[in-house]
């Protein structure tokens, strides 16, 4: 322990210099090095960047009947219903014109096509377009009691046609007493139509003038048939 505390001591005595030796001084400053802050950090080293959202699909909203894909609110939902319904009001109107106007020219299929067509459109909306589901079924029923009416009037026609047809059958059989029969009998018919009652009239005089002919050629044929006695001879 002393040896060294000696060493330690001999070192730091100072050593003599030649006479006229200036003496030079020598000082050891310790700066310490700045540590780095986190500004300096900061500033070497790049900030990351966000990443970019990926892009969202958009969300697309089908209004019926409207054209594009739209994102609507309320008040424009019901705008657009308003719309439709107008449209379909009108549409209605336009349709039920060409059902009356078919209806009234007995066009029976054309009228049904056309209430089928608007009828498919209203009922949809049955609160919205009562009114007009009732004027459909006004015409639709008007429109069935038009084709029942039509197919009687087809029946009836028939039958008098087949009557008529009867007399001249009868006539073209030389049975002129039933064609005359029968013609009376037609004519007397309170239901019978007028055009058919004139086609009976007309057949009940051509029966009469054919039945007067074989009258006629019976007479004459009788008349020649008839015996004449031989004059008596003369006396002396």
């Amino acid at each position: 322990m002393t040896v060294v505390l000696l060493a330690i001591a001999g070192l730091l005595a100072p050593r003599k210099q030649p006479p006229g030796t200036p003496v030079v001084r020598t000082e050891t400053v310790f700066v310490p090095a700045p540590a780095p802050g986190p500004a300096s950090v900061l500033a070497q080293v790049p900030a990351p960047q966000p990443a970019a959202p990926a892009p969202q699909p958009k969300k697309v909203y089908l209004f019926r009947d409207q054209p594009g894909p739209v994102s609507r609110s309320d008040d424009e939902r019901a705008e657009g219903q308003r719309r439709e319904i107008a449209r379909l009001r009108a549409a209605v109107a336009q349709a039920l014109e060409r059902a009356e106007a078919a209806l009234a020219a007995e066009k029976f299929d054309v009228a049904q096509a056309e209430l089928d067509a608007i009828a498919a459109n209203v009922r949809f909306h049955p609160t919205e377009l009562s009114k007009e589901a009732d004027e459909i079924r006004s015409v639709s029923n008007r429109l069935n009691d038009a084709r029942l009416a039509a197919k009687t009037r087809e029946m009836e026609a028939a039958m008098w046609q087949r009557k008529l047809t009867d007399i001249q059958q009868q006539i073209a059989i030389a049975h002129y007493p039933e064609a005359i029969s029968l013609a009376n009998g037609l004519i007397a018919e309170p239901q019978a139509p007028q055009s058919t009652v004139n086609s009976a009239r007309e057949l009940l005089q051509e029966a009469r003038r054919r039945f007067a002919e074989i009258g006629q050629e019976v007479h004459m044929s009788d008349t020649r048939n008839v015996i004449r006695k031989p004059s008596s001879p003369p006396r002396n």
